[in-house]
């Protein structure tokens, strides 16, 4: 499949800069337009990041469970560390959209299919350093742990134009307010908040080791000075 490239856009929420905004761009014109457009454009110096996809599937324990959403964290660990995060699926791109649920697969041990992730990469040109999967019973716990309210996540694979808004809706709403905790610094209580035994072996799995996990959540805890923390979606 061609890479799908697209325009530039100038400024999207005016942090863009930070993580390379000539991705961000990509990935959000790649997901509101099914036409294939060519430009050429001058290339911008990207930041130094690391790139993470976070997957959402209905219930890990089905044999072929449905894919509801993916976001991608782009994550600049700077002197000020700074974190981008935006939707690419689904998309209002039928021919993408389509694409990506046809070649999801997830094996026996709940990993993913470095042949899809390889598309992933190709189709938005980004690179991928790594993958967070969980379905509705880990999404449920994790809004509950940000909020210290009880969530329950009942989601569907989308198919009209009307239910893949509102599972963008709901994923904005969830990652504006994990954004809030980084952004007063308060992060650290969701993250104390995990509690793995509900979480592991059935609704969580991942390609990243404990290590880096654990230093990506230091990062975010214990940055120097304020972290920056952006949704980028607006639905």
């Amino acid at each position: 499949m061609k890479k799908i490239i697209v325009p530039v856009i100038i400024v999207v929420f005016g942090v863009c800069a930070f993580f390379g905004y000539k991705v961000a761009s990509k990935i959000l014109s790649t997901r509101q337009t099914s036409n294939i457009q060519t430009e050429q454009t001058t290339d911008i110096p990207l930041v130094s990041q690391s790139n993470f996809i976070f997957i959402h599937v209905n219930d890990l324990s089905l044999e072929k469970p449905e894919l509801v959403s993916i976001w991608v964290g782009f994550v600049n660990q700077s002197l000020q560390s700074q974190m981008m995060v935006l939707p690419i699926f689904p998309t209002l791109n039928a021919e993408v959209h389509d694409q990506i649920i046809q070649k999801f697969s997830i094996n026996s041990e709940n990993k993913i299919n470095q042949r899809w992730i390889n598309q992933i990469q190709s189709s938005f040109d980004i690179k991928i350093d790594g993958y967070i999967l969980t379905d509705d019973i880990g999404v449920g716990l994790s809004n509950q742990w940000i909020t210290g309210k009880e969530s329950l996540t009942t989601t569907i694979s989308a198919k009209s134009d009307f239910e893949k808004h509102t599972i963008l809706v709901n994923g904005q709403n969830s990652w504006q307010q994990f954004c809030t905790l980084v952004n007063t610094g308060t992060a650290n209580s969701f993250f104390s908040a995990i509690n793995w035994g509900l979480l592991l072996p059935d609704h969580f799995s991942t390609n990243l080791d404990f290590e880096s996990l654990t230093l990506l959540a230091d990062n975010i805890v214990h940055a120097n000075g304020q972290v920056q923390c952006e949704v980028l979606s607006n639905e």
